[in-house]
Order: structure tokens, then C-alpha cells, then sequence
């Protein structure tokens, strides 16, 4: 009796509590039209795949790509209660991660914008963006990731507005922490804690937290993490040395940027010549075109590895390399995304509705998202209370976005590599959206009372 007592009470409670209940609202709503996407529940498999697959059977597997451990870790908790269908799990637990992200994103929101529908709705624009519910069946750690930087993010950002009254201590470690394993997800957020730093360092207002527990607590257990993994390959015989996604990368960008008169000599300039694609590959200029591809897929995963070539390109290249890469920034703010589209996807919607949803996204990506995040810059100078928002969310995106055009081997992708800062890149596209509707709405509020 008072078990039903007290479950009543909460219910009332819930009922009371307007936010508490709009929240609630949204994370069934985000799980049952990501259900809606993949309602067979089908998880994507991909080349990377069989890698993380059997690293989560061995998670000291001396493997030569050299994956961090997080995501076959996920794998393996994935696969304890699935049997043959673990990979249905998979898909479930990136789908629970991605409404729960998006829970916890409102509230933040819902502070920054003063207004909890508009934050609702932000929330559910960013929930169902194609690009994410096109990843979330793909048994690849880029949904992880971006559940782990979003994480760092709204904590950072608590933390600054709250000005350190709430558990400082606690949130900076949970900071440190999640950031740590971000990087232990892939290596691409290997640094991407000191942009985060910089941000708490110039917006923290707590007396409690100096400088050095700040450091300790967000970049020292950062890279505690990392060297934690780092001794534990040590200890258990794995030659860290022999990573070489980041190599194949460089050597195959330096292909695509036309450098290949870099490496006369190596084995990767050999194979071309053997394979009388060597002209062909000189007048290669950046693009990601047929011309590339066609060379690309003519090579063989050892050919387009070659430790030797990528050592010259960065004894004597390395500007070129870099002015070659940097050509294509702006594709990551403007490439369009993939979208679901299996015939179970979204099944008994009609087709135009259909085409509407996945053309505003597309136009939103090009041409909209560059002007709108310049609109958001703009901000910056004029309302105080975005300030920390802006820059913590800019200072995030321009590090992960060098990272990725720098040391990708094609623009096509980026549309992949985007995806685990994608909650941050539609949340800073549309703060001018939502300051503008709110803006919009108490004007209109204020002639509605003045005309009665």
C-alpha cells in the first residue's frame, strides 16, 4: 500500500513539474522515432566493424590497426545478452545513448534560451537529424563518441554557468573522465580536452577552483586515461607502434593532393608506376573524384600504408600537405549527410513528407549552416549571457573539424567523421533561430496584452 502510495505521489509529481515532464516527453519521443527508422532493429556492419568485433573478443589482441579499447568494450556489453542477435542491442543502446544526450541537452537549453518549448524543440530538431538515425544502427564508434564529447560539453558548460556552486570538484573529474574515454573511443579527440580547458580556464568564475585543480582534474586525468591504456598495451605485449590508420590516411591524401612526386622511391610510389596509374596520380589536385578513386581502389591495404612515403611528406611537404588539406574546411560545415532509406524506414509515412524531411536537412547543411554559424559568431559580441556557449562550442568544433580535414583521405568522409560533434554543430547553427523566434514571439506576447 504504501509502495502504490508513494508511486502515486511521484506521478503527481512528475505531472507538477512541467520541464520534468516535457523532458521525459522527449527522450520517449527521440527512442520511438529512432525505433520508427530501423524497425527491424538491423544493425549496419562495415569493413572497420570486424576489427572492433575482435578486439571485444580480445581487448589485447595484438592487432595491426591498434584500435582504442571503449568501443569493442561497448561491443562486448552489447553481445552478453543478445546471443546471435547482439547486434540488435548495438543499435538500442546508441539509440538510448542519443535520447538520453538529448534529455540532458534540454536542460542546458532550456537555461540558455529561457523558454522550454522552444528548448524542446531544439532538441527534437537535433534528435531527428537523418545523419544520426542514419548511424545509430551502424556498429561503428562514432555514436559513442559523440555521446561522450556532448557529455564533456553540457558538463562544461554547467559548470561555467553555474559558476562552480554545484559539486566542483565532481563535475571537473566527470569532465576529465568522459573526456579521457572520448579519447580512448577514437583517437581523433586525443586532444580535444584542451579546448575544453581553455573554456572552463577563461570562464571560470568559481572561488573554490584555481588553476591547478582545474588542470588536474580535466587535462591531468584526460591523459591519465591515455597513459593508463598506453602501459596496459606495455604490459600486455602490444606494440603501439604498430597503428597505422593515421599513416594510410596521410599517404592516401598526399595521393589525392597531387604529392606522390614526394615519395620517388617507396613503395607506394613504385606500386602506382607498376600499375601505370603514375601520371594519372601526378596530376591528381585535391578533389575526391573518379580519378582518385580509381587508383585507390587498385591499391591494396598494404600498398597504400607505406610509413616511408608518409615520413618523406612530412620531412619535405609538410606545408604543402597542409594548404592541400585545408583547401576543404569548409566541406565539414557544409557536406550534406547520408539519411536512413530502407524500405522499413519510417514505414507509412508518404513520400512527400518524406522528401520534405530530408531535403530541410540537406539545405540546412548547404547552403544555411556556414551563414548560420557566422550569425552565431556574431552573437558572441552582442549578448553576454551566449558568451561562454559560443565559445566553448566554436573552440570544440574548429578543434575537432582541423583534426578531421587534416588527417582525412577523403571529403567524402567527413559526413562520418562529422557525426560525433553534430549535436554541438546544430545547437550552435540554431541559437540565432531560437534567440530570433523567441525574440518574435514575446514582441507579438506584448501587442496581444496591450491590445486588450
Amino acid at each position: 500500500m504504501k509502495f502504490q502510495d508513494s508511486s502515486v505521489f511521484i506521478l503527481k509529481k512528475i505531472k507538477r513539474n512541467k520541464t520534468l515532464t516535457l523532458s521525459i516527453t522527449i527522450f520517449l519521443f527521440i527512442v520511438l522515432v529512432g525505433l520508427w527508422s530501423n524497425p527491424s532493429l538491423e544493425s549496419k556492419v562495415y569493413p572497420d566493424t570486424q576489427t572492433y568485433v575482435k578486439l571485444s573478443k580480445s581487448i589485447f589482441d595484438e592487432n595491426p590497426l591498434n584500435r582504442p579499447p571503449v568501443y569493442p568494450i561497448f561491443l562486448k556489453i552489447s553481445s552478453v545478452f543478445g546471443g546471435d542477435s547482439w547486434t540488435e542491442n548495438v543499435f538500442l543502446l546508441q539509440l538510448f545513448n542519443h535520447a538520453s544526450i538529448l534529455t540532458l541537452c534540454f536542460f542546458l537549453f532550456n537555461y540558455l534560451v529561457g523558454n522550454r518549448f522552444l528548448a524542446a524543440l531544439l532538441c527534437l530538431i537535433i534528435g531527428f537529424n537523418p545523419s544520426q538515425l542514419y548511424w545509430l544502427p551502424s556498429v561503428l564508434p562514432e555514436m559513442l563518441l559523440c555521446f561522450f564529447i556532448t557529455l564533456c560539453w553540457v558538463l562544461s558548460l554547467f559548470f561555467i554557468y553555474s559558476q562552480g556552486r554545484y559539486f566542483p570538484k565532481t563535475i571537473l573529474t566527470s569532465i576529465g573522465t568522459f573526456s579521457g574515454i572520448a579519447a580512448l573511443v577514437k583517437p581523433v579527440w586525443m586532444l580535444g580536452i584542451i579546448p575544453v580547458f581553455i573554456s572552463l580556464l577563461i570562464f571560470n568564475q568559481s572561488k573554490r577552483v584555481n588553476f591547478y585543480k582545474l588542470i588536474i582534474c580535466t587535462v591531468g586525468l584526460h591523459f591519465m586515461l591515455i597513459c593508463g591504456w598506453k602501459s596496459a598495451q606495455y604490459i600486455n605485449g602490444v606494440d603501439a607502434s604498430k597503428g597505422r590508420i593515421l599513416t594510410t590516411n596521410v599517404c592516401m591524401a598526399s595521393l589525392r593532393s597531387g604529392l606522390i612526386k614526394h615519395g620517388e622511391g617507396t613503395r607506394l610510389y613504385e606500386s602506382i608506376k607498376n600499375m601505370g596509374y603514375l601520371t594519372q596520380a601526378k596530376l591528381l589536385n585535391g578533389e575526391d573524384n573518379e580519378k582518385f578513386r580509381e587508383i585507390y581502389n587498385a591499391l591494396n591495404e598494404e600498398q597504400r600504408c607505406d610509413p616511408e612515403f608518409e615520413r618523406r611528406i612530412r620531412d619535405n611537404a609538410r606545408v604543402e600537405y597542409l594548404i592541400a588539406q585545408m583547401k576543404y574546411w569548409h566541406r565539414f560545415f557544409s557536406n550534406r549527410m547520408f539519411y536512413p532509406n530502407t524500405p522499413k524506414t519510417f514505414l507509412g509515412l508518404p513520400d512527400e513528407v518524406r522528401y520534405l524531411y530530408v531535403t530541410s536537412y540537406s539545405y540546412f547543411y548547404r547552403p544555411l549552416m556556414p551563414l548560420m554559424l557566422l550569425l552565431t559568431l556574431a552573437l558572441y559580441f552582442i549578448y553576454p549571457k551566449y558568451k561562454a556557449f559560443i565559445f566553448t562550442s566554436l573552440s570544440i568544433l574548429i578543434y575537432f573539424s582541423l583534426v578531421v580535414i587534416i588527417f582525412t583521405k577523403s571529403q567524402s568522409s567527413v559526413m562520418r567523421m562529422r557525426v560525433p560533434v553534430e549535436i554541438i554543430l546544430f545547437a550552435t547553427s540554431l541559437l540565432p533561430f531560437m534567440c530570433y523566434i523567441k525574440k518574435n514571439a514575446f514582441l507579438h506576447l506584448n501587442k496581444t496584452i496591450r491590445g486588450k
